[in-house]
């Protein structure tokens, strides 16, 4: 058994980069540091918590369960890793406790804080190093997985076997069923607390002029950051393309926001937000967003409806009891190179209507104007019967997860 593990270690080895070589040598020399700075913080009786999201954001989940702690828990010490050149980095300057991402200090917190707590999996100072070492359990398990987004899909690459993740934090019944039949982790390790976003999605305040248009991101359009450099006319030719462009240029789309002054927001996932400037529109009521422009959750509570294909801020949407449209023009394609299907089917457990096209995408748009925007009740009983918890204790509940773990 531990010579099928050294051999697994070994085959994975060549997914290193350079970089990742470096980031090893730095381990070698902040691991001993580490070790020493862990054993003076418990002489000082000190269990730090580091919190973090993407390198660059403090506008999910970690932020909102960071700020949480920071009210109801300063007893906590609790810090949170961000790049220093983050637009998100002045929200955290009020609350402190800034770590700056990547950083020598990011390295020696993370390998002795009491908790890791992240919306990510490689929420760390060195994925590839670190996804190593929690694999083959070269370093202590005190991780706990936020989330970003609700789990709908078959992601066998969030498997026990492929995080070895403390605790797995859900935010619904159905997801939190599947994930503990499904990705093979230990009971008490899959936890359904709600996310910690969802306590500020109350008592909002609707602009009913407000369309948002969040698709999600394809995998086979290129995560390569040199991606644009290479195929500039893979982009531009892709269905995803041509079939959002479609919608945005669709006539009919265009008169009906001019004539009802509806402003539409068009928000490219953050895997696709390197193709922004590629959405060209000439209607004024259509702006094309960017990630350093706005708030994402800011834009979820303000706007009326969502047209999505299949990005899980959707479920955020229908937690506020908001209209969604699903324009899915690439469902098999979608499929067949990015995520099966798993326990969520649009067609029976979904919000909103699903549309093929662009026309019938547009006549849910006007159908859903015409009611004001109003959630119709076949979906509101829906939401209810999916979420189970709607309220403004989800942070606590997450509080207590970890609190509870700590003690077993």
């Amino acid at each position: 058994m531990v010579s099928l593990s050294f051999k697994r270690l070994f085959s994975n080895l060549h997914y290193l980069k350079l970089s990742d070589f470096v980031s090893i040598f730095k381990f070698i020399l902040v691991y001993p540091i580490a070790i020493i700075y862990r054993i003076y913080l418990k002489w000082q009786e000190r269990e730090p918590w580091l919190i973090c999201e993407s390198p660059d954001t403090a506008r999910d989940n970690g932020y909102h369960f960071y700020a949480y702690l920071k009210k109801e828990h300063p007893e906590i010490e609790s810090y949170y890793a961000i790049k220093n050149n983050s637009p998100d980095r002045k929200k955290l300057e009020r609350l402190g406790g800034i770590i700056n991402y990547g950083s020598i200090g990011h390295w020696i917190y993370y390998l002795s804080a009491k908790e890791n707590i992240s919306t990510q999996k490689g929420g760390n100072p060195s994925p590839a190093i670190f996804y190593l070492l929690h694999i083959y359990g070269l370093i202590r398990n005190n991780r706990t997985f936020l989330q970003h987004g609700i789990t709908k899909d078959n992601l066998k690459w969030l498997y026990f076997n492929e995080t070895k993740f403390k605790l797995f934090i859900c935010g619904a019944n159905d997801e939190y069923l599947y994930i503990k039949q499904k990705f093979g982790y230990p009971s008490s390790n899959v936890i359904n607390t709600g996310f910690a976003r969802f306590d500020m999605l109350h008592d909002i305040s609707i602009n009913k002029r407000q369309v948002l248009i969040m698709p999600t991101w394809r995998n086979w359009l290129g995560r390569d950051t040199n991606f644009l450099d290479k195929n500039k006319d893979d982009f531009i030719n892709s269905k995803f393309y041509q079939d959002w462009m479609s919608l945005l240029n669709n006539k009919k789309f265009n008169e009906y926001i001019l004539d009802n002054n509806l402003q539409v927001c068009f928000y490219l996932h953050f895997n696709m937000q390197k193709y922004a400037d590629f959405f060209m529109i000439k209607n004024n009521n259509i702006k094309i967003l960017k990630k350093e422009d706005v708030d994402i959750q800011t834009l979820l509570k303000e706007s009326a409806i969502l047209i999505t294909d299949y990005s899980s801020v959707f479920f955020d949407f229908a937690y506020m009891q908001k209209p969604i449209i699903y324009y899915q023009f690439d469902q098999e394609e979608y499929r067949k190179k990015q995520y099966q299907q798993g326990y969520f089917s649009y067609s029976n457990n979904g919000f909103g209507p699903i549309c093929k096209s662009n026309k019938s995408t547009v006549n849910n748009l006007i159908k859903s104007q015409q009611n004001n925007f109003a959630m119709t009740k076949p979906y509101i009983e829906r939401v209810d019967k999916f979420f189970g918890k709607i309220d403004k204790n989800n942070s606590e509940r997450i509080f207590k997860a970890i609190k509870n773990y700590e003690m077993q």
